[in-house]
């Protein structure tokens, strides 16, 4: 397999974490919602859900754990399929504010918000704002490497077994 082809192959592998990311975490919000439940403690594991998806794909496709090219390729292609996911979600939770009439107090207490940071302060909020997105990808980075390394293992052994029972 050439590298061309093997780039088209990984990036299909994020579309099915997008595509799944995005099912799953409809699904929370809206049930979450229905229940009202605070939905804080199921990001990790729908990251882990849909994380779950693209590995099984691909040991289904290839046979193999993919390699630590392949692997790092999967990691970050998720890692930025989730932030598109999450852009995505903010700007659908803004049509639905806009739309719900609520729109202008929220645009007002954004406004208030911005105006409080001053020349002082920006620099603190920035950082904090930084460090917010560094944790964020790091704990991504180490959810994805742990779903595609000892998940992936898992779901290898299963394929194998499968294959070594057809032979029978």
């Amino acid at each position: 397999m050439t590298e061309a082809n093997q780039a088209i192959s990984i990036k299909k592998y994020t579309y099915y974490f997008g595509l799944t990311y995005f099912g799953l975490a409809f699904c929370v919000g809206f049930i979450s919602d229905f229940l009202s439940l605070k939905v804080d403690y199921l990001v990790a594991p729908t990251l882990i859900a849909a994380a779950m998806v693209p590995i099984d794909r691909f040991i289904k496709d290839f046979q193999r754990l993919p390699t630590k090219a392949e692997s790092r390729s999967l990691i970050w292609g998720c890692i930025g399929m989730s932030c598109l996911v999450s852009l995505v979600q903010i700007a659908m939770l803004l049509l639905i504010i806009f739309f719900e009439g609520s729109f202008q107090e929220t645009w007002y207490a954004i406004q208030d918000f911005f105006q409080k940071i001053t020349a002082e302060t920006f620099p603190i909020v920035a950082l904090i704002l930084f460090s917010a997105i560094v944790i964020m990808i790091g704990v991504s980075y180490g959810v994805f490497s742990f779903v595609f390394k000892v998940m992936g293992k898992t779901m290898l052994k299963q394929v194998e077994k499968k294959r070594a029972l057809q032979k029978i």
